[in-house]
């Protein structure tokens, strides 16, 4: 499902996210992109303080947060352990893992925990957008389908 600009722009702004990064400068570089997409943003420091935000989101409102956009490489709790993590609270949780590692290895285990959206480090402007663009796409057919089913 492609969406075009305006859509996307209305769709993405009602978009609740939590994006996870312990890099302060890389954090606030990728939040100056994310700002252009969502109104709506938590921002977490490292997998346990993401991982407790996630938990706090889903008790107070009842549902999981649209998309959850995290670094790899994180101290006390990496982008996997705490996406699978996730997965257990909502297994059809929409992640983004933003990755330095080229490693098949490591995208092989995001792959098997069910995660197939991924942007490598340095971020590149174009491929973000192109990522980011196509889990919205993502997200707003899983919104019709259960909206479609709740009619």
């Amino acid at each position: 499902m492609e969406l075009d600009t305006e859509e996307l722009s209305i769709f993405s702004k009602t978009l609740n996210v939590l994006y996870i990064e312990d890099n302060k400068m890389a954090r606030d570089s990728v939040l100056v992109l994310l700002d252009n997409f969502f109104n709506k943003i938590d921002v977490a420091v490292d997998g346990i303080d993401g991982y407790n935000r996630y938990i706090e989101y889903y008790k107070k409102n009842a549902k999981c947060y649209d998309l959850v956009i995290s670094d790899i490489n994180m101290p006390n709790l990496n982008g996997i352990e705490m996406s699978k993590l996730m997965l257990d609270q909502c297994e059809h949780q929409n992640i983004l893992i933003i990755t330095a590692y080229n490693d098949k290895n490591r995208i092989e285990e995001l792959k098997a925990i069910g995660i197939t959206h991924f942007v490598y480090k340095p971020l590149q402007l174009t491929k973000m957008i192109t990522t980011l663009q196509n889990i919205l796409a993502v997200i707003k057919e899983k919104k019709v389908k259960i909206a479609k089913l709740t009619v």
